[in-house]
């Protein structure tokens, strides 16, 4: 049987790196990081620069990246975690867990779920075969699932536009105090209902089970909110909460090491003076 070893960079600069059957742990890269894997799980954590991963049957973990991250795992799950900047992740057989995102985000997970929190900035999430949650929120926010469910809790109050589409699941939203929207309820084959106080209901239409629907208006009216699921489509008060429990942590550097001293010069002898007659 081969022996398969893992490869470990520890303060490097920019690292680009192919690694098949094996795997990479990576850290303080202080540049771009880029990985290409087969058979591989990848680990990298505080990167400067973007990272950009690909791997299969292996999983994709990054914690401290300071620019973009472009991550996708077949067969395996995608985790990120304090990114500054933009975020892209794809995911085949494995889930998607993401955690204080400052920069837009893009995540799609087939036969897995997204789990996400403190999204800074909007994001488009889609989940074949699995769940999306989402706790913490700010910015757009567009949800697709099919065979599974939505649950946002957005903590901030709402100020954006919010489209949600499920296909044999529920929906359920948290409408944090001060929130301001018009929304669009609709259940295809279950019910729809929202307990928020405030909220001026317009328009109900059809009956639980057979088409349900309801139009209403949140503080005087603002972004859509736009709720359709095959089954229940819940809109409940929430309280307003910061989206996320800390700030985005930073990538660490590495610290410069210190120059060596130059060696002091010995100093010469006194010349030999003659001797007086």
């Amino acid at each position: 049987m081969r022996r398969v070893t893992p490869v470990a960079a520890r303060r490097t600069g920019a690292l680009e790196v192919s690694v098949q059957h094996g795997g990479l742990s990576a850290e303080t890269v202080g540049g771009d990081l880029a990985v290409r894997g087969g058979h591989s799980g990848v680990r990298a954590s505080d990167v400067v620069g973007r990272a950009e991963v690909e791997t299969s049957f292996g999983g994709v973990h990054l914690e401290r990246v300071g620019g973009e991250v472009r991550a996708k795992a077949q067969h395996g799950e995608v985790e990120a975690e304090d990114v500054s900047g933009p975020l892209v992740a794809e995911a085949t057989h494995g889930r998607i867990r993401l955690a204080r995102v400052d920069g837009t985000v893009e995540a799609s997970a087939e036969s897995g779920e997204v789990e996400a929190s403190g999204l800074a900035a909007g994001a488009k999430l889609r989940a074949r075969g699995g769940d999306v949650s989402v706790d913490g929120f700010a910015g757009r926010l567009d949800v697709e699932v099919e065979r599974g469910s939505a649950r946002l809790s957005p903590r901030a109050p709402l100020a954006a536009e919010l489209t949600v589409s499920v296909t044999h699941g529920e929906a359920s939203l948290g409408a944090p105090e001060g929130s301001r929207f018009d929304l669009e309820a609709q259940s295809r084959r279950g019910e729809a209902r929202a307990d928020v106080a405030g909220l001026a209901v317009s328009e109900t239409g059809g009956e639980p089970g057979r088409g349900h629907r309801l139009l209403g208006r949140l503080g005087g009216g603002g972004p859509a909110v736009r709720l359709r699921a095959d089954g229940d489509v819940v809109v409940e008060a929430a309280p307003a909460l910061p989206i996320a429990d800390r700030p985005t942590a930073k990538p660490a550097r590495a610290e410069a090491r210190p120059a060596e001293a130059a060696p002091t010069p010995t100093p010469a002898p006194p010349a030999e003076q003659p001797a007086t007659r």
